[in-house]
Formats: C-alpha cells, structure tokens, sequence
C-alpha cells in the first residue's frame, strides 16, 4: 500500500506509513456484504430464497402458523436448492434443506393437530 503523503511503500494492512507516520487509507468492503454480516453473523448465503424458505420454516414453529408457512417454506425451500445447483456461487442448501426438514415436520403437526381439535368437537 502506498502512502498518499511521502508515496512510500507499506505493507498492507498497516494504519501509519512507516516513513513519515501519515495514515493510511483503509480499503472498504462492499457495503452489502458487511451490512448482511452486521444484520446476521451466523448465515453467511447470497441465496434469498433459501434465507427466506429457512425463515418462514421458523415461523412456521408457532401453533398454527404452520398450515400456512409450512408449505411455505418447503416450496421456497425446494426454489433454493434448484437456484443452487443452477448457480454453485449462490450458497444456501444448508438452509433451504433445513427449510424443507422443518417445513414438512410442522406442516404435518399442525394438520395433524388441528384434524383432531375438528374431530373431537364433533
């Protein structure tokens, strides 16, 4: 990195020019990335449909949330994993498998639960 005051070569990285102790500039990172990272630091995935697939399968989780964002969450689930094998550079089968795992499991209890709430009222 070169020093814009004396145009002395540093190494990078460092924060003060090691011939005249000017500052250095600092490289930016792309803004999107460090924003995703500031918002979530644990799901790193360039895959919205998987994010939004793993998310409506959380959402899912709430009694009776379910029977809508269940199957929700499979169909975006599955649009992930097909926008993965299309484009290896969108990751995100970890979420949109996870999607899909929790999609069908609370699909399956919430009509399970509400079919018997039906029959033991009548």
């Amino acid at each position: 990195m070169q020093c814009p005051s004396c145009k002395a070569e540093n190494a990078a990285g460092e924060r003060q020019c090691r011939t005249c102790g000017g500052r250095l500039p600092r490289k930016r990172r792309d803004s999107s990335v460090a924003n995703e990272a500031a918002i979530n630091p644990w799901i790193h995935s360039s895959n919205r449909l998987a994010l939004m697939a793993y998310r409506c399968s959380l959402l899912a989780l709430i009694p009776f949330f379910g029977l809508v964002f269940g199957p929700l969450a499979v169909v975006l689930g599955l649009l992930g994993r097909r926008s993965e094998r299309r484009q290896p550079s969108d990751r995100g089968a970890g979420q949109a498998m996870a999607a899909i795992v929790l999609g069908v499991a609370t699909l399956l209890t919430n009509w399970t639960g509400l079919f018997f709430i039906l029959h033991g009222l009548s």
